[in-house]
């Protein structure tokens, strides 16, 4: 059975707009160099830019969903929150439709989500995503598992300072 290309796909390709995937590895490669510096905004810039080679070139979905996620991570980081939140949302919903989920990907981008949702003060909405990552927490990276226990605490303070203690995640380490 051959795979199926999906035809604007095809005619970007025959008027050699289809690469060889130098392009977006070169814009990978200055994302992580300019994430590694702190350069955040230059960071989002090369990420978005390979984003757009992805989808142009029909790249698979997980590819997809890797770079949606860094480039939340830094919208995050930029605190543009409510672009963080798309692009996380959109990769978590493309990492739930894998046939084979990535158990740790998801925990990773729920996480994420969290405190995308916690820098725009809608903590209700974060408590519920923090729900969602329980099960999940000890596929977190193990650098990993700090912060995501200082989420916990931080959410549970602010939503017992909101007088909010039954949205509190009691039970959460």
């Amino acid at each position: 059975m051959r795979a199926r290309i999906p035809l604007p796909a095809l005619v970007l390709c025959a008027l050699g707009a289809c690469g060889d995937g130098k392009e977006y590895q070169r814009h990978l490669a200055s994302c992580d160099a300019a994430t590694a510096q702190g350069l955040l905004a230059t960071a989002a810039s090369a990420c978005r830019n390979a984003l757009e080679i992805a989808e142009r070139d029909s790249y698979p979905e997980a590819k997809h969903s890797a770079i949606l996620y860094q480039l939340g991570r830094l919208e995050r980081q930029r605190g543009r929150f409510s672009e963080a939140e798309r692009l996380l949302r959109e990769s978590l919903a493309l990492e739930r439709r894998q046939p084979r989920q990535n158990a740790a990907a998801i925990a990773d981008r729920l996480l994420e989500l969290a405190l995308s949702l916690a820098g725009e003060a809608r903590w209700g909405e974060g408590s519920e995503v923090m729900r969602q990552l329980l099960p999940l927490s000890d596929r977190l990276a193990e650098r990993v598992r700090d912060n995501f226990a200082n989420v916990v605490r931080n959410y549970n303070l602010h939503l017992r300072s909101l007088d909010q203690p039954e949205l509190s995640l009691n039970g959460m380490r």
